[in-house]
């Protein structure tokens, strides 16, 4: 736009008409003296500022924030696809789908705290229903003898529901492993000393979607994104219907590359730049580790292990005894919920509510 200052403006201001929020503009001001001569210009570079978001989840399809691609689905979802720098400071300017979800006081227990036990990311948005699939942002790992196993032996083949992480997510409490019947409290936020659940009575529990979580191995993960979801899509194991999973490898594959062919298993750097990778929840010395829910298949354990992403960004099968953080994934049902405020920055994270 272009603006210009009357003649008998005293104060100064001009008026820049059809900017557009959350656009980078360069502004220049010069001045013509009575004789016509033109001054020297000055230039800067100014941000104009995004409102607010409130609506429904489908909205922000719209609004569009940083990183969300909707020129396509990426397996079956518009993505949030990027790079981020998030340290305890937050986000670059890359992507912005940060959420804050289970709490009454977002102002306090949200903006700007990274490390919040309430904040999320959107992995992205269903263009069909408008339900979001979330993860934590910050890895649970828990100290002392509750550290989370995929499962407490590595001598059976254990399918993904029959394993006690699956029940221990989904699962009654924190002591009893085998708690799991689908009604029971659910495992949702952690800090290293002790678990937090959200009962069948919470108003945060009927925003979460019932889904049948799919699952299978995955012998060979050194492939594209798209690969990767054709073959996780392709699984015939079923769930019955829960609340909680963890994220599939091509959540992580398309989280940095979208639907390039540039894996993470032999191309483990750009990897560990994605928004979705473990390092970037402000506790990357403490976390190096997370589970997906991914049987191996492959090598040394076959069945009786499971894929898990690296503090470097590769990918790597284990047995399934190991000692590995997690961070929940789940769908927020379009209709039983609504975003009432945010930008989906660290600072201004998209506030769910009830709708």
């Amino acid at each position: 736009g272009e603006g210009n200052i009357p003649a008998d403006n005293s104060d100064g201001t001009c008026v820049i008409p059809n900017l557009k929020p959350g656009q980078t503009y360069t502004i220049e001001a010069y001045v013509y003296d009575l004789s016509g001569r033109k001054s020297n210009v000055a230039s800067d570079s100014y941000e104009t500022i995004k409102p607010d978001y409130s609506g429904p989840f489908s909205g922000l399809i719209n609004f569009n924030p940083a990183g969300l691609k909707t020129d396509s689905q990426l397996g079956g979802l518009y993505r949030f696809v990027g790079a981020c720098s998030a340290e305890s400071d937050g986000c670059d300017d890359v992507v912005d789908n940060f959420v804050c979800f289970g709490s009454d006081t977002p102002s306090s227990d949200c903006a700007g705290k990274v490390e919040s036990e309430y904040m999320y990311r959107i992995i992205g948005i269903d263009p069909d229903t408008g339900d979001l699939k979330l993860i934590k942002n910050t890895a649970i790992w828990e100290e002392s003898t509750n550290y989370f196993y995929w499962h407490t032996t590595y001598t059976s083949d254990i399918n993904w529901p029959n394993s006690n992480l699956f029940k221990r997510i989904n699962g009654k409490n924190l002591g009893n492993s085998t708690g799991y019947n689908g009604t029971s409290n659910l495992f949702i936020d952690s800090t290293t000393t002790n678990a937090q659940y959200l009962t069948s009575t919470s108003k945060w529990y009927n925003m979460i979607k019932d889904i049948e979580w799919k699952y299978g191995d995955a012998e060979d993960v050194d492939k594209s994104a798209n690969d990767m979801y054709d073959i996780e899509d392709g699984w015939t194991g079923k769930t019955k219907p829960s609340k909680i999973g963890l994220m599939y490898i091509h959540d992580y594959y398309y989280s940095y590359q979208g639907n390039k062919y540039t894996n993470c298993y032999s191309s483990s750097a750009g990897c560990k730049a994605s928004w979705l990778h473990i390092s970037k929840n402000g506790k990357s010395s403490d976390y190096k580790y997370e589970w997906t829910m991914s049987r191996s298949g492959l090598g040394t354990y076959g069945n009786c292990g499971a894929w898990y992403v690296l503090l470097t960004g590769a990918m790597y099968n284990s047995t399934l005894i190991g000692k590995y953080a997690v961070r929940p994934v789940f769908y927020l049902k379009s209709g039983g919920a609504r975003i009432s405020s945010g930008r989906g920055t660290v600072d201004s994270p998209f506030v769910i509510e009830e709708a």
